[in-house]
């Protein structure tokens, strides 16, 4: 006859197998996604980068500031497999290069950034992305000082520096868009309360 005392250790055992299995299933199955996002986000770059001509440096935009007169320009924006694109960002120290999409979906943010606010333009970008470690899980690591370039559609590319990093609550979006700052990253953290933000200024 088995014996009472032994049965209720096997059943804890038993679920705590359990658990690891599907601990283990669900690691697996978000690493698929971020492999699966990095890819297609890689595909998108190159086909963003075949549809931009010369690259240019940007202009200097000190006038835009003060010259209630001049006409602010609109950034380009190009249709690549049915999603608006304005371009893409390259963070040479995390190694990453993202496409920019110009529509904030959460079907097209997994695999692209996207423009949460702003224009370069008017130097209060912000950008989105998710914190797959393919897009922007790596995020946190960056150093005051890195670059950060965002290419847009017309081959303008706007060089930043990272100036500041910053843990804002998700419901504090005055933070997020009215921060001084010339271009803000920003990517959930991993309870997805909080946003990991990156300020950036432009390297004049």
């Amino acid at each position: 006859m088995r014996s009472k005392g032994k049965t209720f250790p096997n059943i804890l055992i038993f679920s705590g197998l359990i658990l690891l299995i599907a601990c283990a299933g669900l690691y697996l199955y978000n690493r698929g996604e971020d492999i699966a996002a990095g890819d297609a986000s890689y595909e998108k770059v190159q086909k963003i980068k075949e549809m931009i001509p010369e690259q240019k440096k940007a202009a200097d935009l000190s006038g835009l500031q003060t010259d209630e007169d001049t006409e602010i320009p609109e950034l380009k924006v190009v249709e690549i497999d049915g999603v608006p694109y304005i371009g893409y960002i390259s963070i040479p120290s995390l190694e990453i290069e993202l496409p920019v999409a110009d529509k904030w979906d959460k079907q097209i943010l997994k695999t692209n950034l996207v423009r949460y606010y702003g224009s370069p333009y008017t130097r209060d970008m912000v950008i989105a992305g998710h914190n797959y470690k393919s897009i922007f899980g790596k995020l946190d690591n960056i150093e005051t000082g890195a670059d950060v370039y965002f290419t847009d559609m017309d081959g303008t590319v706007w060089h930043y520096a990272v100036t500041d990093t910053e843990i804002l609550e998700g419901t504090d979006v005055g933070k997020m868009i009215e921060s001084g700052h010339d271009m803000s990253l920003y990517t959930c953290t991993y309870g997805g309360k909080q946003r990991v933000t990156i300020r950036c200024d432009l390297e004049e």
